[in-house]
């Protein structure tokens, strides 16, 4: 709907906001983190890194879902890997008062892919496609979306949004794709128009 766009791109802009005047910008999902939180992670790289900002997506091996993970190592190089992620201590040694950190896919503490990171955190945002749990102490800023089939789906629009045009490189964009069609069991639960115009 047209409400809903407006609303998008509103968010979109406070969002971009925020990681401009962030130091740097630590993204993470939950434990055990599968496509869809992985993927909310890559696009909201994508958006940072569009701003020319710090940024880095807080990823170890063994927090991460085994198919997730593989997919992960299988579509880019180590040296982009590398690039793109930084381990749980790295984000903590980092992590400044104005740091952001941006939880995808997830927004309560107890499953988080580090609470140690999310503790040194003081300005945390949020974007989930699940119900609102109790507010974490240091959250700023969230966009919380149950309608949606997918944290996925979610940053798509977001992408989509931007004033500036944020480039996503095919690996990000198909490992994204991935990541709405198993949330959404091939298109079977939670489906909706916003769902396929995300997904074109």
């Amino acid at each position: 709907s047209k409400r809903h766009k407006v609303k998008v791109k509103v968010v979109a802009k406070s969002l971009s906001a925020l990681m401009q005047s962030s130091d740097n910008i630590f993204i993470m999902g939950h434990i055990e983190a599968d496509f869809d939180a992985i993927g909310g992670c890559l696009g909201l790289y994508a958006m940072a890194k569009q701003l020319r900002k710090n940024v880095k997506i807080v990823y170890e091996d063994k927090l991460v879902e085994i198919k997730a993970r593989t997919a992960f190592r299988m579509s880019f190089e180590k040296e982009e890997v590398d690039e793109m992620t930084c381990d749980c201590e790295t984000a903590i040694k980092e992590m400044n008062e104005n740091s952001l950190l941006i939880l995808a896919d997830v927004s309560n503490d107890h499953i988080v892919m580090s609470r140690e990171v999310l503790n040194k955190a003081e300005r945390v945002a949020i974007v989930d496609h699940h119900r609102p749990g109790e507010k974490l102490f240091a959250q700023i800023y969230s966009y919380q979306e149950p309608a949606s089939s997918s944290t996925c789906e979610m940053v798509i629009e977001l992408i989509r949004s931007c004033e500036n045009k944020v480039h996503v490189v095919p690996e990000i964009a198909t490992y994204m794709l991935t990541g709405i069609l198993l949330d959404t069991n091939n298109y079977k639960n939670k489906t909706g128009a916003r769902t396929y115009e995300a997904s074109m």
